[in-house]
């Protein structure tokens, strides 16, 4: 996680570095920011694995068996609002502050990811997707693409061109990779 923290805290930087110049030159209440999932093969108890890191909400997906499970927890308003069960996962998909990231890439503020180590083979597709797609297109539907796609690109251009489809109202960014040879 050292490296992929150190990585983090570089992007904040640049992010902080793009901030003040924006700001400098126009308006004083400029904000630039990010989500960010990521992914890196790693050893772990001498077999190879997933290292997982999230921050906002971008998400990290196993697919297993046919069947899809989100890996990373959500850094929002509306997830805290799940987890504290005040509200349910079906009322947070249409809440009005479900946009609202507790934890992202920004100009200020600390840079705290989350970690997930999952062996290799608990995880032979891996889903990385931007709140583009994910807030388009519920988990059923991630879960329908990406079984109806042999091969990983075109489960990525699958699941961007349904979110586009279904009103496209963020940047929508997929990747999906495939572990062969195990």
């Amino acid at each position: 996680p050292a490296e992929v923290a150190a990585t983090l805290l570089a992007c904040q930087s640049r992010i902080a570095g793009y901030d003040a110049s924006q700001r400098a030159d126009g308006p004083t209440d400029f904000q630039a920011g990010t989500t960010a999932v990521v992914a890196l093969v790693v050893e772990a108890d001498e077999e190879p694995a997933w290292l997982l890191a999230n921050l906002g909400d971008s998400r990290a997906y196993r697919f297993s068996e046919g069947r899809l499970e989100q890996v990373s927890v959500d850094h929002s308003l509306v997830q805290e609002l799940v987890s504290h069960g005040l509200i349910t996962p079906a009322a947070a998909a249409v809440h009005p502050e479900r946009h609202l990231v507790t934890r992202a890439l920004r100009g200020t503020g600390s840079v705290e990811a989350d970690y997930v180590v999952l062996p290799l083979s608990a995880a032979p597709r891996l889903v990385l997707c931007s709140d583009g797609v994910s807030d388009m297109i519920d988990d059923a539907r991630i879960e329908e693409i990406v079984a109806g796609a042999t091969d990983p690109r075109d489960a990525a251009d699958a699941l961007v061109g349904a979110a586009v489809a279904a009103g496209g109202r963020d940047n929508a960014t997929a990747v999906v990779v495939d572990v062969v040879g195990l």
